[in-house]
């Protein structure tokens, strides 16, 4: 099946994202960054190789926090930057992982579900959708309030 180039580019790029995130979780030793990274990298790649590149959108959603969070290693931050920086930092999380992408990948599985199966939306790409989802949402969930007790 054809993939467009620049889906294909967001995929590499998110993989490389994701080897990152089992990299840093091995070298800090936090499990919720090597099971987001591992997750992410196979989601990316099954979703591909079942021809399903139309569901990786409402999944690239959540990354948008992800750039903020890049912001934090900064070091030519002053302390008001920084503090400012995480302030925003955690206002993206919310939004984005917690409000945006649920709804949006409620919403594709809902056209799923309720659409006949077919070679556009088979079966297994539904339930494979719904695990994934449920398992990013509970980690972002997991995250934010770690996020947040800090």
């Amino acid at each position: 099946r054809y993939v467009p180039h620049y889906v294909k580019n967001s995929v590499y790029t998110l993989k490389g994202y994701a080897i990152c995130d089992i990299v840093n979780g091995f070298e800090v030793g936090t499990k919720d960054a090597m099971a987001h990274g591992a997750a992410t990298f196979a989601v990316m790649t099954l979703f591909i190789e079942l021809g399903a590149s139309h569901i990786i959108a409402p999944i690239l959603i959540m990354e948008c926090s992800t750039v903020i969070l890049t912001l934090l290693r900064a070091t030519f931050f002053g302390p008001k930057m920084q503090m400012a920086t995480q302030a925003v930092f955690v206002i993206s999380f919310f939004f984005w992982r917690i409000i945006v992408s649920p709804i949006s990948l409620f919403h594709a599985c809902w056209v799923m579900y309720t659409n006949d199966f077919s070679d556009c939306f088979p079966r297994r790409l539904f339930y494979i959708t719904s695990a994934f989802s449920i398992f990013f949402m509970s980690l972002n969930l997991y995250s934010f309030i770690k996020i947040v007790k800090k």
